[in-house]
């Protein structure tokens, strides 16, 4: 390990002072279009640490400050929640060069993608049951909050083998203009109204979310759970994806023999959070009590 990185001092109660002399892996574990998550070790624990790419950041900017504000904002909303579901999150620290980063637990387990992949005997239903029950949590809070980026890359396991909910309302922060804009980046698992140009606010290029749209991602997420596949794998290019979903167009089921776990009991419950119409999609309250009745169904034939 390299690249020791320091905290500056704060006000605020996201920002972690603590959390000097961190240090990080050389390469990153994972990289998306904005950012890359390292590794980290701090007093002996195992830590992730996101770390926001861009140039030019050490010079101060209104759309930096704003970013920097929203992202304090999103982190201390993150870091009161308590729930089985919700993965934990330590705080907002920056690096020397002024790059913000966000402060997690490292789950050895991965994300539910790779544990299920090194798990093939893995009882699914229990997995996405735990999903669903941490975004019923999230949706019944007052106000509800959205997790906006619901999919298996953001679901990690715990030594337990439980999964929790990452990323909550990360997705939502205002891009720079001088940062990468991504592409494909959560494309596959949006629903049709959050791509919709009018739910965009133009001056701050926030996206609308809400408990409906973490429904659809949901049942995207299902599949992608159930195939080991993402959504749409069949299209190359994610601008062919943004119209089938305005257009209606769903992923087709795959073949029995292809992917036997995924009974009609299950693919219905998908199905039905892919309504184009949000309101004809179930809350997170209807997905678990289904879930929990077909567990229990199941349970019930080997009786």
């Amino acid at each position: 390990m390299n690249k020791p990185i320091e905290c500056l001092l704060h006000r605020d109660r996201a920002l972690l002072a603590e959390y000097a002399n961190v240090c990080l892996e050389s390469l990153p574990d994972k990289c998306n279009a904005w950012s890359s998550t390292y590794r980290g070790l701090h007093k002996g624990r195992s830590i992730c640490v996101k770390v926001w790419r861009g140039e030019g950041l050490v010079l101060p900017s209104q759309e930096r400050t704003g970013f920097f504000r929203k992202l304090e904002r999103e982190v201390l909303a993150w870091q009161v929640l308590s729930h089985p579901n919700i993965g934990a999150v330590h705080g907002l620290l920056f690096t020397l060069n002024n790059l913000p980063s966000v402060v997690t637990p490292y789950y050895p387990n991965g994300d539910i993608n790779s544990y299920v992949s090194n798990n093939p005997c893995i009882d699914l239903k229990a997995l996405v049951l735990g999903v669903a029950t941490g975004l019923r949590f999230l949706h019944h809070l007052n106000p509800p909050i959205s997790h906006g980026d619901v999919r298996g890359c953001n679901v990690f396991i715990t030594d337990d083998g439980v999964p929790v909910l990452s990323e909550i309302g990360l997705s939502l922060l205002p891009t720079p203009p001088d940062w990468t804009i991504p592409s494909d980046d959560g494309t596959r698992w949006m629903a049709p109204e959050v791509m919709d140009p009018r739910s965009i606010s133009s001056s701050n290029f926030d996206c609308l979310t809400t408990p409906m749209s973490d429904v659809y991602s949901f049942g995207m997420m299902m599949l992608e759970v159930y195939t080991g596949k993402v959504p749409f794998y069949t299209r190359r290019f994610y601008g062919r994806v943004v119209l089938d979903i305005m257009r209606g167009m769903r992923p087709s089921r795959p073949k029995v023999e292809a992917c036997a776990s995924l009974t009609d009991e299950i693919w219905h419950t998908i199905e039905s959070c892919w309504a184009q119409d949000p309101l004809q999609r179930p809350t997170t309250e209807s997905i678990t009590s289904w879930l929990q009745l077909i567990i229990r169904s199941e349970s019930a034939e080997y009786l």
